[in-house]
């Protein structure tokens, strides 16, 4: 696991915000990935209700501790129950999208806004009732399971 350095044993590098046991500036160079690289697939069924598409950004082999993933919603359309072993941050793309928690707490996402996700929080996300939706959803750790399927009315 990374530290951070203790104070003045940073480099200029490290004191501008990056982590020991990461590359640094020096030593590695940006790189971009197109997103036309990664087609958007349609959703499993076996986690989804009714059919969306999802499109893996940043996945498991891209070595990052991140994972970013675009989700398209059709009116209707929602994920399984499930929960993560990080915090998962959705940001609104487009449309309406809802996050729904065990208790019933229901957050409406439009274009820009963000939900935070706390880890093993069970919810699902979906399209909003009436609309259709897309967001990222940005999860800072590499575990995801997998629960029942939501039923509507919500």
């Amino acid at each position: 696991m990374p530290t951070m350095a203790p104070a003045g044993d940073e480099t200029q590098g490290e004191r501008a915000g990056l982590i020991l046991g990461h590359p640094t500036a020096r030593d590695n160079t940006m790189r971009l990935i197109k997103g036309s690289s990664r087609p958007p697939r349609e959703a499993d069924p076996e986690t989804f209700v009714l059919p969306a598409w999802t499109q893996a950004l940043l996945g498991r082999d891209d070595g990052l501790p991140v994972r970013i993933y675009k989700v398209t919603f059709t009116e209707g359309t929602r994920m399984n129950w499930h929960h993560h072993d990080a915090e998962q941050i959705l940001f609104g793309l487009s449309g309406t999208c809802m996050v729904v928690d065990r208790d019933g707490q229901q957050l409406l996402l439009g274009p820009g806004d963000l939900v935070v996700v706390d880890p093993f929080e069970e919810h699902w996300h979906g399209a909003a009732p009436g609309a259709d939706g897309a967001h990222l959803a940005i999860n800072l750790g590499s575990q995801t399971v997998w629960m029942e399927p939501t039923v509507a009315p919500f």
